[in-house]
């Protein structure tokens, strides 16, 4: 297998970031005096206005409605629309401005202030609802916000004072519900779900055996400081992952961590990143840091004693193992910054750490107990190359991301959804046995003959069978079902082309 050396240069991310957006609409529904004439002559006709205040920041702008083959225009869409007709089209409290842009090669206006959308409705008597959104774009300078939904949905009866509790939901298609609404918890408990899973990779897995006995040898009759050197070590281990969350906070700040979840350019980047990420675990290549410097962190460990010799081993661990840690605290890293939370990247790596760490203190304590853990062996491949076709998959949210910002068309709801289903369906043949990649090691017999079909254990045939099921799941999407379990991942479903409604 070629190894390749990939040297990721973080701070070179700090100068793609632009500002965020702070651009929010309120959505309100008020009964509306009748247009002159009776609209229309119906005299017993009643009116309601549907308004979207927007708010929108110094330096940012939303085009206007009347913007025709070039930006996003704002647009009214009804999706269900019974008992009443529109009236008119979408009216705005002020006049946007007009001028000539030459990247879209024809004059188009928007609005860089506070505005008011609103849309009239003629309710033609009895029960009636109103269901949909309205679309828009935004730009500064730097970045473009992809088209915007602001969902909608008030239902009621002619003569009544309509709902005042209207469900209204306003969401970017930038950030999924899961990550608006995440707790901190929920954030500590993915990244140790996260060290768990780099515990048993073949990076890390063979190495605790030989730690703890090294402790305990260098400690010789006593226990007691082996437990305490392998109780710093595992604290080393946790300082260094808990270090590089607090450092990516300093670096980008509150506000561009904030940034990240409505920049285009920075979701390009995270795409090419985990697409390495995917394509290192599923054995394309080792991402590997230069051997020179675990080579001068394991001398300097050598010539010195007490916390220093420790901390520097723990260092030469991350250095040594971050062929398989790389991409799985990379992946963390991406959904923590993009939560939406400044402290998201500390408290993960806190749990991360924690859960990677454990171990060695652990079997330092309970050495007896390492005799009941599994041996190394080609199981820990098979969750290398399961990581590689899940970072596929993420890798792909952030390109539709992007495909929305720049209305390139190229991932479409039902286009995600197919490659999604191929991913995950490859993922199930690979955990049954019918695919081989790099990684993977021929299984022999007693006499040292390859087996063609090598048996596989339950846990592996489970994951297979969820695996597949999950693909299968998906299908119906590709007509317009709404899949909810993969709906804050996917495009919107206004970007479906064929829905069997």
């Amino acid at each position: 297998m070629k190894t390749y050396r990939l040297y990721l240069i973080m701070l070179m991310l700090a100068g793609a970031l632009t500002a965020g957006a702070q651009i929010t609409a309120d959505v309100s529904l008020t009964p509306a005096p009748s247009p002159q004439g009776g609209g229309g002559g119906d005299g017993a006709s009643e009116y309601v206005d549907i308004a979207f205040s927007f708010h929108v920041d110094e330096g940012w702008h939303v085009y206007g409605p009347e913007n025709d083959g070039g930006p996003i225009a704002l647009t009214f869409n009804a999706e269900t629309l019974t008992g009443a007709v529109l009236e008119g089209g979408l009216r705005t409290s002020s006049t946007p401005v007009r001028t000539r842009d030459d990247i879209f090669g024809c004059d188009v206006t928007y609005f860089d202030k506070d505005f008011t959308a609103t849309q009239r409705l003629r309710l033609s008597g009895g029960e009636w609802k109103a269901q949909g959104y309205v679309e828009y774009g935004a730009c500064n300078e730097a970045t473009c916000l992809p088209p915007t939904p602001v969902e909608f949905e008030f239902e009621g009866q002619t003569g009544l004072t309509p709902d005042p509790s209207p469900k209204v939901r306003e969401q970017s298609p930038l950030e999924g519900d899961s990550a608006a609404g995440r707790s901190l918890l929920a954030i500590f408990l993915l990244g140790a779900l996260g060290g768990l899973i780099a515990l048993l990779t073949p990076c890390v897995w063979p190495i605790i055996p030989m730690t703890v006995s090294f402790f305990l040898k260098r400690a010789k009759d006593d226990r007691r400081r082996g437990i305490r050197d392998a109780v710093l070590y595992g604290l080393s281990i946790i300082v260094i992952y808990v270090g590089l969350g607090l450092l990516v906070t300093l670096l980008w700040g509150p506000a561009a961590l904030n940034a990240l979840s409505t920049n285009a350019v920075f979701s390009i980047f995270l795409f090419l990143l985990l697409m390495v990420f995917a394509a290192s675990f599923l054995g394309g290549f080792e991402i590997t840091l230069p051997s020179s410097w675990s080579t001068r962190l394991d001398e300097k460990a050598s010539a010195t004693t007490g916390i220093v010799s420790i901390f520097l081993m723990a260092t030469t661990l991350v250095l040594v193992s971050f062929s398989c840690t790389g991409p799985i605290v990379g992946l963390l890293l991406v959904d923590m910054v993009t939560s939406g939370s400044v402290v998201a990247p500390t408290i993960g790596m806190l749990g991360f750490a924690l859960a990677l760490a454990a171990p060695f203190t652990v079997f330092a304590m309970f050495p007896s107990w390492l005799k009941a853990t599994p041996k190394s062996g080609n199981w820990m491949n098979v969750i290398k190359v399961v990581l590689g076709f899940i970072e596929l998959a993420f890798a792909l949210k952030f390109l539709s991301v992007a495909d929305l910002a720049y209305g390139w068309h190229l991932l479409n709801r039902e286009t995600f959804l197919c490659i999604w289903i191929i991913i995950f369906a490859l993922m199930g043949f690979y955990l049954l046995g019918w695919i081989r990649l790099p990684h993977d090691e021929d299984e022999r017999d007693g006499d040292g003959n390859v087996i063609a079909r090598p048996r596989i254990g339950v846990t592996r045939l489970l994951a297979a069978l969820i695996s597949l099921a999950f693909a299968l799941y998906m299908v119906p999407g590709l007509w317009g079902a709404p899949c909810k379990a993969v709906s804050a991942f996917a495009p919107p479903m206004w970007t479906q082309d064929f829905r069997l409604d």
